[in-house]
């Protein structure tokens, strides 16, 4: 349909547009299936094209994003708390189901408490640990809520994980910094003690038998 005035199309537009909310509503409703196996397929082949676009776009609107997000985190700040707290919780309990050892360290064997459970929130509570620490000093770059729901999802390969209390995890995380820090000054002593690092420090589901005196 071609329109001669606009003003005519505006018009036409804003009268017909809860009608056309509940086509486009109804036609996703039957065809939703369709329209998703589309779209994963349309991503599929544009993958570079779409990271490009999305660089583009939030370079050109960065602060605006910036504000929206502020915004919208200041306006519901609860339901993004229940949200966080639910895939804690969620991932939190894949995991040690996953191992079979219920919410303990890996590094004790001692139970933790869930982290939104506490009051006093310098109190130490379960965390979620990436496990492998290679030589090229990457770490798993997933936190927060981000990596609870990715530990909930299919594709998670969850003996990349393990149960450390927040302290433990602190000392760890500081530990692997000093060390990729020798790294770059003596290579051969790295290289020995990232060995015995990752045997003190990373464990998994075979090495968590202990001594009914460990625990």
């Amino acid at each position: 349909m071609s329109w001669k005035n606009k003003e005519k199309e505006k018009e036409y537009r804003e009268k017909n547009k809860e009608k056309r909310k509940k086509y486009k509503k109804e036609y996703y409703e039957k065809n939703k299936e369709k329209i998703s196996e589309k779209n994963k397929e349309y991503r599929k082949i544009n993958k570079d094209k779409i990271k490009k676009y999305k660089k583009e776009y939030y370079e050109k609107n960065k602060e605006k994003i910036k504000k929206y997000v502020k915004e919208y985190d200041e306006k519901n700040k609860n339901k993004i708390k229940e949200k966080q707290k639910e895939a804690y919780s969620k991932a939190i309990k894949k995991i040690s189901d996953f191992y079979g050892t219920g919410v303990i360290s890996f590094f004790t064997g001692k139970p933790l408490q869930f982290k939104y459970k506490l009051k006093n929130k310098l109190l130490d509570f379960c965390v979620i640990d990436h496990i492998d620490e290679k030589e090229s000093g990457k770490k798993d770059k997933l936190k927060g809520e981000a990596l609870y729901k990715y530990v909930c999802s299919e594709k998670a390969k969850l003996s990349n994980y393990q149960l450390l209390s927040s302290k433990e995890n602190f000392i760890k995380e500081r530990l692997y910094s000093l060390l990729n820090e020798l790294k770059e000054t003596n290579k051969l002593h790295y290289k020995f003690i990232l060995n015995s690092y990752n045997k003190r420090f990373v464990n998994n589901k075979y090495r968590l038998i202990k001594d009914d005196n460990d625990v």
